[in-house]
């Protein structure tokens, strides 16, 4: 007998794709299954290491668990030769899914290839029909409709508390106040269930010219039951998605504007972005003038103490020019009778980048000078015969830090991450320069993690340096009589 399948369920679970609401003011908030069952997939195809650092543990084994029938689905090879053949990754993968009708049809909401669609670039250069009819049959044989309602506590409880995270801090209408003309909008917030630390901005610009701006929330950690949590922390991150949607429209109109200065800032930068996945200069321009946008929602909203803190922040993050950025958009705020639209002040904004390209050098090195920096490690760095009876890693710092700890898997994914300890401890010491992480470690295996400035900040909100740190453990030791 053949089960059968709750696609009614699922279509009530995706709360998004056809819909709009009433009220422009209110933001739509929930899971979207077009975006899970784009990032399962492209979790399981192993090479994408951003969908590979979930940190939700119950949800990620549910997931290979439920899935592990069909871990060789067609579907799953050509997520994993799309990331091979056209750089598939990243934002591109919800880009796609907010541009497809509900599962199981998962049809086009509009023609990809339309000049006026939003789906992101890298997929204009392929064809992407094979790999939607493999994906339409994964979600048929790998049942994605009875995993999703298998998962329905975990996903209530997760919408209900992003919920109370945005209703405590997003204001819409300040965004139509700032960046001035736009089209009829709908703003939705999606946890990003399985995204770990990383986050999403993709846009859907409909047939009836009504713009969806989705704002993908990634989970960076859960409570003691294991749930999902949104931390206060998480604010700039919201405001940042959202942001992306005024401001790369605006940027692409006038990309020639700064098509000459860019370039040289990008070089001098390159280390940084890169590990941001910021590889180009247009990718840059347009983070550089998210975050500077940020700063000022946290002005005008959290007073200058946050603000500050999160100038010093993209300061240590590679964007060093944002204190002067930041200042550039104050002439945009206090002069909009001349400048009424974002898209306006453009050409303001590439005479001050224009400015900038011959001081980014020094400002680099200011940026170096300031940043935390970590004294040692243990297990050290590099080393390759760790004991893997070790039950600690342990970071030193040159200063006292805010108490927040950012830990990721790096390139290999969770394979090469270390499991938590029986008891699950991390965090500092009482001066706050000593940072413990209990763990359990394996024989002959190497581990590989990212620790960034998301989470490891200075008091005074300047982020650690990216530090991409490995080791390797021994074969098991004999245990003593």
């Amino acid at each position: 007998m053949v089960a059968r399948i709750p696609w009614a369920w699922l279509a009530a679970l995706a709360l998004f794709a056809g819909t709009r609401t009433a009220a422009a003011q209110e933001p739509m908030i929930g899971v979207d299954a077009r975006i899970e069952l784009l990032t399962i997939v492209f979790r399981l195809a192993g090479n994408h290491p951003e969908y590979n650092q979930c940190r939700v543990p119950a949800y990620a084994a549910a997931i290979d668990r439920w899935f592990a029938p069909v871990r060789d689905h067609e579907a799953i090879r050509r997520a994993r030769g799309l990331r091979d053949s056209a750089g598939i990754g990243f934002d591109a993968i919800p880009s796609l899914a907010i541009h497809l009708t509900d599962p199981p049809a998962l049809a086009p909401r509009r023609p990809l290839a339309d000049d006026s669609a939003t789906i992101d670039r890298r997929w204009r250069g392929i064809d992407p029909a094979p790999f939607l009819a493999a994906l339409r049959r994964f979600a048929t044989e790998g049942r994605f409709a009875e995993f999703a309602a298998s998962e329905n506590r975990l996903y209530g409880l997760t919408t209900n508390r992003l919920r109370e995270f945005v209703r405590a801090g997003f204001d819409h209408p300040w965004y139509q106040r700032y960046f001035g003309a736009t089209p009829a909008l709908d703003v939705r917030f999606v946890p990003g269930i399985c995204n770990g630390g990383a986050n999403y901005g993709p846009r859907f610009f409909g047939a009836d010219r009504r713009l969806e701006l989705y704002a993908i929330l990634g989970i960076g950690a859960v409570d003691s039951l294991g749930a999902p949590v949104f931390e206060p922390s998480m604010l700039p991150t919201m405001i940042h998605e959202v942001n992306h949607s005024f401001v790369n429209p605006v940027m692409e109109r006038h990309r020639a504007l700064f098509e000459a200065p860019l370039p040289e800032i990008h070089r001098a930068v390159a280390e940084d972005m890169r590990a941001m996945a910021y590889g180009s200069w247009e990718t840059m321009l347009a983070e550089s003038l998210v975050r500077a946008a940020v700063v000022r929602y946290l002005l005008q909203h959290r007073g200058e103490r946050a603000a500050l803190r999160e100038i010093a922040a993209q300061e240590g993050a590679g964007f060093v020019w944002m204190g002067e950025l930041t200042e550039a958009l104050k002439e945009y705020e206090t002069d909009r009778a001349r400048w009424p639209t974002f898209s306006s002040f453009a050409p303001r904004l590439a005479e001050y980048f224009g400015g900038l390209a011959p001081r980014v050098a020094e400002l680099v090195r200011l940026a170096g000078e300031r940043a935390p920096k970590i004294v040692s490690m243990s297990p050290a760095p590099g080393a390759d015969e760790v004991d893997p009876a070790t039950d600690a890693i342990v970071v030193r710092f040159d200063r006292p830090m805010g108490g927040g700890y950012s830990i990721n898997p790096a390139t290999k994914g969770d394979v090469a991450y270390p499991e938590d300890g029986p008891v699950r401890a991390m965090g500092f010491d009482s001066t706050r320069t000593v940072f413990t992480w209990r763990v359990q470690l394996r024989p002959e295996r190497q581990y590989e993690m990212v620790l960034t400035g998301q989470g490891f900040r200075g008091a005074d909100g300047r982020p650690l340096r990216r530090v991409t740190y490995t080791f390797r453990t021994s074969k098991a030791r004999p245990s003593r009589p």
